[in-house]
This record gives structure tokens, sequence and C-alpha cells, in this order.
């Protein structure tokens, strides 16, 4: 990784203070997931941590919605709402789920002894489904179940007991 992407996701991290502890070690006895120290941030963290230290948060929210796949013309539709403002004042925060992403591996997850359920959902996309059923694999217990007619946004209600 290179100086400068250091320097920004040092920045971001310290925006919040409690981000710190968080980043410590990998796993300790709480039982926390930690992040890997190790890990080489994918471009998606790298630019939007920069996108934030330049102070450009609208351009940082706008990002990762279409890095994630958010259609442009949504996108547009979104920035009209009040919640755009909400996603702009937190937007910080994606830094760190990229950051948990970017360190999780196999090793990791089959450091996880905590029981889990790894839900996908006829609604969700072919990859998320991959993603969800090799999580459930490598995690060592847990449960996968996929939600038939589901959308992936579902009631707790609909999960199963």
């Amino acid at each position: 990784m290179c100086c400068s992407a250091v320097k920004s996701l040092s920045v971001v991290a310290k925006e919040n203070r409690s981000f710190g502890s968080f980043a410590d070690g990998m796993i300790d006895g709480s039982g926390y997931l930690r992040e890997d120290d190790s890990a080489v941030p994918d471009p998606l963290t790298v630019a939007i941590t920069g996108l934030i230290v330049a102070g450009r948060r609208n351009d940082a929210v706008e990002h990762f919605h279409t890095a994630i796949g958010v259609p442009p013309e949504f996108v547009v539709g979104m920035r009209d709402s009040p919640q755009w403002a909400q996603m702009e004042a937190v937007v910080h925060t994606l830094v760190y789920d990229c950051m948990i992403s970017d360190a999780t591996n196999a090793a990791l997850l089959s450091n996880v002894a905590t029981r889990a359920l790894v839900l996908d959902s006829a609604g969700s996309t072919d990859d998320l489904a991959g993603w969800a059923v090799t999580v459930a694999a490598r995690l060592s217990n847990a449960t996968h179940k996929s939600l038939a007619g589901q959308s992936p946004s579902t009631t707790t209600s609909s999960l199963p007991s």
C-alpha cells in the first residue's frame, strides 16, 4: 500500500476515536473480529478514503453507491432525498466497512466460533448468493439458508428461527 493511502486511512480512522481500538488486532479474547493490518486495501477503500480526506463527502457517497452497482439514475434520485445528507454525515463509516472486507479472508473466518446464520434470498444476485455460501462454509459454526421468494431486505419475522 502506498504511503498516501496509509496516511489517508489513518486520517479517516482518527475521525472516529473508537475505531483505533477496533484496528489493534484481528481477534481478541472478547470475541471481536479485528482488522488485519497486513490487508491490502481494495481500490474502492482507497478511493472513498481519498474523497473523504479531500472534503468531498458528497462524492464519496456517490462513488460508493455507483461502485456497488446502484444505477446512476437511481443515485441522481437519491441525491435529492433527505437521506442523502444523513449518508454524507456517516460516509466515513464506509471506510471502516471496506477495511473489514479488505481484511476478511478464509483463515480469519475459520477462527470465528460464534454460531452464525448466513442468509441470502431469491432476490439476491448470483454473486451475493455465492458469497453467502462461501462465508457459511468457511465459518466453523454456521448455517446457510436461502430465503425463497424474499428480497435481500427482509423482516425479522420472516427469518427462520
